[in-house]
């Protein structure tokens, strides 16, 4: 009785913070696609992220939809968010790469069930993002959307046996450090073609982490000291397939343990090809006065901008998108626009935080899905930090608009749900009744055996 009552009173506790911070729950038992086990309990999970804050509770099944795409998948059903990080959105998006190691009920993102479905003709996503907002495009890349030709490079996250690095991971050969004056230095050289620099690219990461001692084919580097030692550093120009590419200092710039992340301030300067299907990843300069799709048609049908700073405008915007989704012609797609039927978008809204400088070391076990990302401790600078949201849909009929964050270093997407529901009545007495008639037929085939055992 004692633990009912406590069961019941940390139900209470979830939705009472959940009314507080204005979020969206998802309610499994008004889904008619939502998957009820009979036989086992629904996975548990455990994820936590780079600002320190945690997302716990269990795995379900049912449909969800990014835009026009959707099919079934495996999504996170949060019931809890620890107090340390700034959790005021209805969810997240992974859009990691899947970790082998791990099992399916947690492992696969949301993406890659897009791509076994074919609901996309390419296993390609797209990440454009500006000061204001950005565009997911799904299938490939928008031609207009890039200012320069696609330049790719493989996609080197080590994988074993034990665990899999699920962030998008690429090999830098050559560093510099521009000043305010001009003066070029350089903090990472290829003295030979064998030393290179491993780095991540992840747009969930809000700044640019420089690693105390990152670990390159040459030896361990400190970068951040590298880069702290010169007089009003300006521009970090980072060498990736023998290209050269300009990353501004001015913006969020953080000191990291043992990885060297390229966050939002690198992702607002290229568009960032996610090529699953060849395993590599793709730069080109953004074009800065390309406008996405699914901003013009809100803007020309709503009046809504994609630009805004509170979580209250973001979900009058997603609601607004999702009213224009469900009213607008039979496709919303991007190559309506841009003459790329492949293509499809999802617009993105930012929202600019104060830093958070008190952060936690994250760990990864085979348990959960949390992902080992640089400790950060000593900011270079301290401007605010910036997020990006997106709208789900999840369930039939369709429950929205559930604002999530966009993560392509996780591989978790979840949103805040009431608990795991019961199966239907008549589903429980039928499984009642196949366990009375398998008892019996176990019983009868006992006495059957009993009775020609001893009649001979």
């Amino acid at each position: 009785m004692r633990r009912n009552m406590l069961y019941w009173m940390m139900i209470l506790m979830m939705v009472v913070e959940c009314t507080v911070n204005n979020q969206h729950t998802f309610q499994p038992k008004d889904s008619s696609t939502f998957h009820r086990n009979l036989f086992t309990s629904f996975p548990k999970f455990e994820n936590s992220y780079a600002d320190g804050s945690v997302l716990s509770g269990y795995m379900g099944k049912d449909e969800v939809y990014i835009g026009t795409a959707g099919t079934t998948v495996k999504i996170g059903c949060a019931s809890a968010s620890s107090t340390s990080g700034s959790w005021d959105s209805d969810g997240i998006l992974g859009l990691s790469m899947q970790d082998l190691t791990v099992s399916e009920d947690i492992g696969v993102p949301y993406f890659y069930y897009l791509c076994q479905a074919k609901i996309i003709s390419s296993c390609v996503f797209s990440v454009w993002l500006s000061s204001t907002g950005g565009e997911i495009q799904l299938g490939g890349y928008v031609n207009k959307s890039a200012a320069s030709s696609v330049v790719y490079t493989p996609i080197t996250s080590p994988c074993t046996k034990t665990s899999c690095q699920v962030a998008y991971e690429i090999t830098v050969t050559n560093l510099r450090v521009v000043s305010s004056s001009g003066r070029s230095t350089n903090i990472f050289s290829q003295s030979s073609s064998a030393q290179t620099m491993a780095t991540i690219v992840d747009s969930g990461v809000s700044c640019t982490l420089l690693p105390t001692a990152v670990q390159t084919s040459g030896g361990t580097v400190n970068l951040y000291n590298a880069v702290a030692s010169i007089q009003n550093p300006q521009t970090l120009y980072v060498t990736i397939a023998g290209v050269e590419y300009a990353v501004p200092l001015s913006e969020c710039v953080e000191k990291g343990d043992n990885s060297f992340v390229l966050g939002d301030p690198f992702f607002r300067s290229y568009l960032v090809v996610h090529d699953l299907d060849n395993k590599r990843i793709g730069l080109a300069k953004k074009n800065s006065s390309y406008v996405p799709s699914s901003a013009v048609s809100m803007v020309s049908s709503r009046s809504i901008s994609a630009s805004t700073t509170s979580m209250a405008d973001i979900r009058s915007a997603a609601e607004a998108y999702i009213e224009w989704s469900q009213t607008s012609s039979s496709s919303q797609s991007t190559g309506d626009i841009y003459e790329q039927p492949n293509i499809s978008s999802l617009p993105l809204w930012k929202r600019t935080v104060s830093g958070n400088n008190n952060l936690q070391q994250l760990t990864t076990s085979t348990n959960t899905t949390s992902f080992k990302r640089a400790i950060i401790t000593n900011p270079v600078t301290t401007p605010d930090k910036n997020f990006y949201y997106t709208v789900l849909a999840v369930g039939t009929p369709q429950q929205t608009p559930f604002v999530v964050q966009i993560d392509t270093g996780s591989s978790l997407t979840a949103v805040f749900a009431a608990s795991s529901p019961s199966p239907p009545a008549w589903q429980s007495a039928l499984f009642s009744l196949a366990i009375i008639a398998a008892f019996g037929m176990v019983v009868g085939a006992g006495v059957y055996w009993y009775r020609n055992k001893y009649r001979s």
